[in-house]
């Protein structure tokens, strides 16, 4: 009985993968799994610019609502300053400038900037708060 031999020679065309393919190839998967790191990267990024400026946003919101909580009439003009406004752990300033305007309306400005360099946490919110039945 004859062996049938199993093994094969390799002809040009069943070679494999040359180095030159092999670095190639490498080449080819590293370029997109930066390309996918850098992306994360700068999601990141926004969505950290994006949640500082919610904080600023909310911390903006309350203040103004203390301030439409009060009788206009004992606003004064001036500025207010308050450091180290705290939420979720991350500190902010909070600004309130009253403006007394010639019709002896108050306007009301309130800004609130991030502390930490880097981050744009930034609102700022304004309103006039007219006085009724003031002659």
């Amino acid at each position: 009985m004859r062996k049938i031999d199993t093994y094969q020679t390799l002809t040009s065309n069943q070679q494999g993968f040359s180095l030159i393919e092999a670095i190639i190839s490498l080449f080819l998967v590293s370029t997109m799994a930066l390309s996918i790191c850098n992306s994360s990267l700068t999601s990141l990024k926004v969505l950290s610019r994006s949640e500082y400026n919610n904080y600023a946003t909310q911390l903006a919101m309350r203040k103004m609502e203390e301030w439409s909580a009060k009788n206009p009439t004992s606003y004064s003009g001036g500025t207010t300053t308050e450091n180290d406004v705290i939420i979720d752990k991350v500190k902010f300033d909070r600004v309130s400038i009253v403006a007394v305007n010639a019709d002896s309306s108050r306007t009301v400005t309130v800004t609130v900037t991030a502390q930490r360099a880097g981050f744009s946490g930034l609102a700022s919110f304004s309103n006039t708060y007219a006085l009724w039945g003031k002659s």
